[in-house]
């Protein structure tokens, strides 16, 4: 039969006192700080979502301006364009009146 000695029930208490000051001591706070970290990487990763769309948002309003910007400078070359025929057309008609008179 088995001999069932103190130094067995000895282990045996010790192993569970092992156990809880482990529980205790190392796992709890451990899972501690695993639930922090994840608590920081969520927040983190809410805080990237939001820049992202703060971002784009943003381009929109870029890429808002910018297409204004091209159809006024192409208003102002058109415009230029313009007066510039009409600044030739009034030279060649006073240059052909200034001939016409010679």
């Amino acid at each position: 039969m088995l001999n069932l000695g103190w130094s067995l029930v000895w282990t045996i208490v010790n192993l569970i006192i092992f156990y809880l000051l482990m529980k205790r001591f190392l796992v709890g706070p451990i899972l501690g700080i695993m639930e922090k970290r994840k608590n920081l990487i969520d927040q983190e990763l809410e805080n990237a979502k939001t820049a992202q769309a703060k971002a784009e948002e943003l381009k929109g309003h870029y890429e808002g301006a910018l297409a204004g910007a091209k159809e006024e400078s192409a208003q102002i070359i058109e415009a230029s364009a313009l007066a510039s025929f009409t600044i030739r057309s009034r030279s060649f008609l006073a240059s052909a009146l200034a001939a016409s008179m010679i």
